[in-house]
């Protein structure tokens, strides 16, 4: 069963690395975090043929949702950048 679900996250990962050619790719959320270092060694194995070049691969370490984590981060900084941005007022 994770040999299976390895194959089919490298499939997708490889047409992402295709188009984005990314040097890292973090593996998150509930199934990478329950399949652990092996399955992303599985992972990695599967996309020995599929992608050129293979970035490295990585399980992350963020508890939770690191996507929603990460959006809402961003979104702060960006709500604080824009509400306490004093350079809009030099004219």
């Amino acid at each position: 069963m994770l040999t299976e679900l390895a194959r089919r996250l490298a499939t997708g990962l490889a047409s992402v690395v295709a188009v984005v050619d990314p040097e890292l790719v973090v593996l998150s959320g509930e199934v990478a975090q329950a399949g652990g270092e092996r399955l992303r060694q599985l992972v990695e194995a599967e996309m020995t043929g599929l992608a050129l070049p293979r970035p490295q691969l990585r399980i992350s370490e963020i508890e939770g949702d690191p996507i929603l984590i990460g959006a809402l981060r961003t979104a702060v900084a960006d709500a604080r950048q824009t509400v306490f941005d004093t350079a809009r007022f030099d004219a």
